[in-house]
């Protein structure tokens, strides 16, 4: 279960958003980093897969980072080509990835935006990181969703930050560069909804820490997670209903339900453009 936190304020800069391209700020402080055996490439097309970059490449390991691997599910769903322009493989068993931080400008935030920062990290990872994908290409195994775990980490001050949780918006927009909106689901439509995803928009699911009433009920029936954020992987009608198709951050345990069934249970819904 992961701990995740609700930000309905404007983003801030990161904390540790310092972090510039060929610094390495090793995130492993308690030195549980290993390097990964085998050959490893970035990007891997699996069997199936009808692109290197896939949502089902992200599988959350033992850390209370949901708000990240989702959103970087939700990334993938709709813009892989994104994700493959965020990681440059530089040949000397280092990466460059590029996040972006939030500079709240001048004065009266004339300036103010999302800024890119580009991150070196190395293919070393603690045994609690994002699982392997399981694609390969040429015996390298894939790694793109460990290092961009790896170099958020490392932009907000190293894994044990995970630990506190975090907010799927401001991993949204880390990874894209675009403010996020976050609203409670009664506040969003179906049809705006289903306008974001045609859209290309990016958006996740957070379920609330615990579940009361009815949406206590409901959340028992589709096996809501509590405290757990969703990545939207479809949003469709079937035979009149109105559904949403929610993404499982650890790789089972994907939902399948009707919106207004989602809106009772969920806490809210985060998406951003990727148009």
């Amino acid at each position: 279960m992961s701990l995740d936190q609700v930000s309905w304020a404007p983003p801030l800069r990161l904390p540790g958003a310092d972090a510039t391209a060929g610094e390495v700020k090793n995130p492993c402080d308690d030195g549980d980093c290993r390097p990964i055996e085998g050959e490893t490439t970035p990007f891997a097309q699996g069997t199936g897969d009808p692109h290197a970059v896939a949502p089902n490449d992200v599988r959350q390991g033992q850390m209370n980072n949901c708000f990240l691997v989702a959103a970087m599910s939700a990334v993938a769903e709709q813009d892989p080509g994104a994700i493959e322009e965020m990681i440059r493989d530089n040949g000397d068993g280092t990466y460059t990835v590029t996040l972006h931080q939030y500079d709240k400008g001048g004065l009266f935030g004339i300036g103010s935006g999302w800024e890119e920062v580009q991150i070196t990290v190395t293919a070393e990872f603690p045994e609690s990181a994002a699982q392997a994908s399981g694609d390969v290409a040429d015996d390298a195994q894939e790694i793109w969703p460990q290092l961009i775990e790896k170099a958020y980490a490392q932009l907000t001050g190293g894994y044990g930050g995970f630990e506190a949780g975090g907010s799927p918006a401001d991993a949204l927009s880390a990874l894209t560069g675009e403010s996020a909106d976050s609203r409670p689901p009664g506040d969003l439509g179906f049809e705006d909804l289903q306008a974001s995803f045609e859209d290309g928009d990016a958006i996740t699911f957070l379920a609330p820490e615990t579940f009361e009433g009815e949406a206590a009920q409901l959340a028992q029936e589709h096996n809501v997670v509590g405290w757990h954020t969703y990545s939207v992987s479809d949003v469709f009608v079937q035979d009149g209903v109105q559904m949403v198709e929610l993404r499982n951050p650890w790789g089972s345990g994907d939902v399948t339900l009707p919106y207004s069934e989602a809106q009772q249970i969920f806490l809210s819904i985060s998406d951003v453009p990727r148009d």
